[in-house]
């Protein structure tokens, strides 16, 4: 069956991986760039919620994404991108459960979140956050038809990551479109809200 999947952050590697795949696999595909909603600004609140409310989709993916330097003088840019874009989709089912289609709300985060890296501590506190979200809806859409995915993806080779100071280029890196295969599997999932931590032996 064709399903409407709405992609934030399609511009990125994951997430223009995954425009393409579920594209070629024959669904629907509005992919919304950061050039169209950048999250950095508060409004992105209500633009989500419109987006929403008007395209009525199956599946909604975040892949968005931003990588700040540790020692960055502020943590909002990273908040309100890794975190609030999360929350924006989130707390628009939350508010409009009755109302809303049911969706399946895949969100991406990062293996960072189970500890602080000493390099990029906002990052990865973010995505501590985010884990954190994710608990919280998966309980309150427990026995309905909206479900909240996390995944959590080892290291990527994406642009945000390698134009890090971090990177070792002698590691092992996930590539995108391996990412993107384990989001269109939780898609076509029927299970209950999931946190898949994904690492480099699920794909070899």
């Amino acid at each position: 069956m064709t399903k409407t999947v709405v992609i934030f952050g399609a511009n990125g590697g994951i997430g223009s991986a995954a425009a393409k795949l579920f594209q070629d696999q024959g669904h629907r595909v509005i992919a919304v760039t950061r050039d169209q909603l950048n999250f950095e600004y508060a409004q992105s609140h209500k633009d989500v919620a419109r987006l929403l409310h008007y395209t009525q989709a199956d599946v909604v993916v975040n892949c968005v994404g931003i990588f700040v330097n540790g020692h960055s003088d502020t943590h909002t840019a990273t908040m309100n991108v890794n975190f609030g874009s999360n929350w924006s989709i989130v707390s628009y089912y939350m508010s409009h459960r009755d109302s809303a289609k049911p969706a399946r709300i895949i969100m991406i985060g990062s293996s960072s979140y189970t500890g602080g890296r000493v390099l990029y501590p906002l990052y990865s506190a973010s995505k501590a956050a985010l884990y954190n979200l994710w608990q919280s809806a998966r309980d309150h859409f427990a026995g309905s038809s909206t479900q909240v995915d996390l995944l959590n993806p080892v290291r990527t080779r994406t642009r945000m990551a390698t134009a890090g100071k971090q990177i070792d280029h002698k590691l092992d890196y996930l590539e995108p479109e391996q990412v993107a295969e384990e989001i269109f599997k939780l898609a076509k999932s029927n299970s209950a809200s999931s946190c898949v931590d994904m690492t480099f032996k699920d794909v070899k």
